[in-house]
C-alpha cells in the first residue's frame, strides 16, 4: 500500500504536507493533512508584452526584461540575480528561503476560536484560502463539527516559508483556511461609521506578521556566520486518523466563546 494511502486512505492531488493539531488544552489530535491553493490564479490564458516597432513589419516578438547596473552597466536577466542586501548584509536568496523554512513548524496549530456569524467584521483582514485535504472520514467530522457549533478555528500555520495566521472554516463543498493579511497593511478607515468591536479587535491583534522580526534574525544570524547552526524544526511523525476527536475542544457551547486566543 502506498504511503499516500496509509496516511489519508485514499490517494490525493498534490499539495503540501502538514501536521494538523487540534486542541486547545493538554489533550491534543494530531493529524496529517495536504493543503492546496482552493482557487485557481488565471483562466489558463497567457498574454505577453511585444514589441511595437516590431509589430509594423507584421512580426510578432515578445519583449524581454533586464536589469543594468547603473555603476558598471553590466546587464542581467532576472535568474543572474542571487544576490540581496538589507542593513548591509549580503545574502542569496537560497539562503534566506532555507532560514525561513527551517525555522517554522509544518504544522496547523489551533490557537482559538470564532463565531461563524461574527467573521464578517474580520473579512478585511481575508487572503488567499486553501483546501484541506485529509482522510475522507476525518474530514467530513470535522466539517460538520465546525458547522454544528457555529465555530471557524483560528489557526497558526507554516506553509511555503512562512508562519502565516488563518481561520479554519467549512465553505459549501470544502474544509478551507483562510489565511490572514498583516493587519499592519489595512487602511484607516476614511469615514468612520461602524461602531468598536471586540471580534475585530481580536482578530486584527491576531492576525500581525512576525515576518519582519524573522527577517531581522535572519540577517543577524548572516552578519554572525552562523547559518550552519540552523538546523529544521522537526516535526513528530502522525500515522493515519480515521475520525475526529472532538474531546480536544472541551464543551464549546458551555464556554459561549465569540472569539478567544489561547
Amino acid at each position: 500500500m502506498s504511503k499516500n494511502r496509509l496516511k489519508f486512505g485514499v490517494p490525493l492531488p498534490r499539495g503540501s504536507e502538514l501536521v494538523l493539531v487540534l486542541g486547545f488544552g493538554e489533550k491534543k489530535q494530531r493529524v496529517c493533512v495536504k493543503i492546496r491553493g482552493s482557487v485557481s490564479k488565471d483562466y489558463g490564458v497567457d498574454s505577453h508584452m511585444i514589441c511595437p516597432n516590431c509589430i509594423k513589419k507584421n512580426k510578432i516578438v515578445r519583449v524581454e526584461q533586464r536589469y543594468q547596473c547603473p555603476s558598471c552597466e553590466n546587464i542581467y536577466e532576472s535568474g543572474e540575480l542571487n544576490l540581496r542586501v538589507s542593513d548591509g548584509v549580503v545574502y542569496t536568496k537560497e539562503e534566506r528561503k532555507k532560514y525561513m523554512s527551517y525555522t517554522i513548524k509544518k504544522e496547523i496549530e489551533t490557537v482559538g476560536i470564532v463565531s461563524l456569524d461574527d467573521l464578517y467584521m474580520g473579512v478585511e483582514l481575508f487572503g488567499t484560502t486553501y483546501e484541506i485535504m485529509a482522510n475522507p472520514n476525518f474530514l467530513r467530522d470535522l466539517y460538520n463539527y465546525l458547522i454544528s457549533q457555529r465555530v471557524g478555528l483560528l489557526v497558526r500555520f507554516g506553509y511555503s516559508g512562512k508562519e502565516r495566521r488563518g481561520i479554519i472554516i467549512p465553505s459549501a463543498k470544502k474544509l478551507l483556511i483562510v489565511s490572514l493579511r498583516d493587519s499592519a497593511l489595512i487602511k484607516e478607515p476614511a469615514l468612520e461609521i461602524g461602531a468598536e468591536s471586540a471580534v475585530y479587535d481580536t482578530l486584527v491583534a491576531f492576525a500581525k506578521s512576525d515576518e519582519g522580526d524573522r527577517l531581522m534574525e535572519f540577517i543577524e544570524m548572516k552578519r554572525r556566520g552562523m547559518l550552519g547552526e540552523v538546523a529544521p524544526v522537526e516535526v513528530e511523525d502522525v500515522q493515519g486518523v480515521t475520525e475526529l476527536d472532538t474531546s480536544v475542544f472541551g464543551d464549546l457551547k458551555k464556554e459561549k466563546i465569540v472569539v478567544k486566543v489561547r
